[in-house]
């Protein structure tokens, strides 16, 4: 969903919050969480323009139980 952001654009905000409410705009309440925004932030200028989740540790959110 989110792959068709212009990463950029987001990279050059000094606000989170502000580049959040923007993706929400775009496309749709909820689309995003301010927390999740400043991660990503700080992901991209590291150079890391990946939107993918990291592993980690903890039970998981799904179980394959049939």
């Amino acid at each position: 969903m989110f792959k068709n952001i212009n990463r950029t654009k987001i990279t050059t905000r000094n606000n989170a919050s502000a580049a959040a409410r923007n993706i929400c705009a775009a496309l749709g309440e909820g689309a995003v969480a301010d927390r999740t925004c400043r991660d990503w932030l700080k992901r991209f200028r590291k150079g890391d323009m990946s939107l993918e989740d990291r592993p980690r540790s903890g039970r998981p959110l799904e179980s394959d139980i049939e």
